[in-house]
């Protein structure tokens, strides 16, 4: 989503929460300023703290972004709703593969969750015993990698957005759900991961990020899954 038109002010002006690089918020902003210049400000706060995504460009997205959310996505100021819910659209493997190859080449593996959950889904979305996604989702409760103040791009936003109304008709849900966010390791969105088969998250997981895994969270589900399916004689 994007305002219609950055020149004008929007109710308000442009207000703006900045968080650390643990998402906690650390100051607040409100200008009545012109667009570059308010985003110049959250600018140097993100240079000065080493925060993340410190270019022009990144601020003012994610400024754009938080009016847009602010404003409730009104037609009157935002260019687009958010994407709805239609199952035909959806399960399109052609629709799903395009809009993740479209940000793969410049997202490297912030693309990783949305192409493990776009396979996933392409081929049936068939989810793993509610005991064993509870049992996932309590490790991923006590991790240091689950995560909120990630924000990825607009088109990767819709996709999860999109499959998480999938989930949502599957009625698939966790204790605990709404302190789960997004694996800073991986960029996949939990409150979907904890269901998907230990099969489609190792075929879309580089061996590098899964090395990472292994080295900075042992106790990862992930790992003592995929270490338990090495010991299990294939038949």
């Amino acid at each position: 989503m994007s305002l219609k038109n950055t020149n004008t002010l929007p109710p308000g002006g442009w207000i703006y929460e900045q968080k650390d690089n643990n998402g906690k918020v650390v100051k607040k902003f409100r200008s009545m300023a012109p667009f570059q210049e308010a985003c110049t400000e959250i600018l140097k706060c993100r240079t000065a703290n080493n925060f993340k995504r410190a270019t022009l460009p990144e601020v003012k997205e994610d400024v754009d972004e938080a009016q847009c959310v602010r404003l409730g996505y009104d037609g009157a100021f935002v260019k687009k709703k958010p994407v709805s819910f239609s199952p035909t659209r959806l399960f399109s493997p052609v629709h799903l593969r395009d809009r993740v190859q479209a940000v793969a080449g410049t997202l490297g593996n912030l693309s990783n969750g949305a192409r493990v959950l776009m396979r996933w889904l392409g081929e049936g979305a068939k989810p793993v015993a509610p005991e064993l996604a509870q049992a996932r989702a309590n490790v991923c409760l006590e991790c240091p990698f689950n995560q909120d103040g990630f924000k990825p791009i607009e088109r990767i936003a819709e996709v999860i957005r999109e499959q998480t109304e999938e989930k949502n008709n599957l009625k698939l849900s966790v204790n605990g759900e709404e302190k789960l966010h997004t694996c800073s390791q991986c960029w996949c969105h939990l409150p979907l991961k904890v269901h998907v088969p230990i099969d489609h998250i190792l075929s879309g997981t580089p061996g590098p990020m899964f090395d990472k895994f292994k080295r900075e969270q042992p106790k990862c589900w992930i790992v003592k899954e995929m270490e338990n399916k090495k010991q299990t004689p294939q038949t």
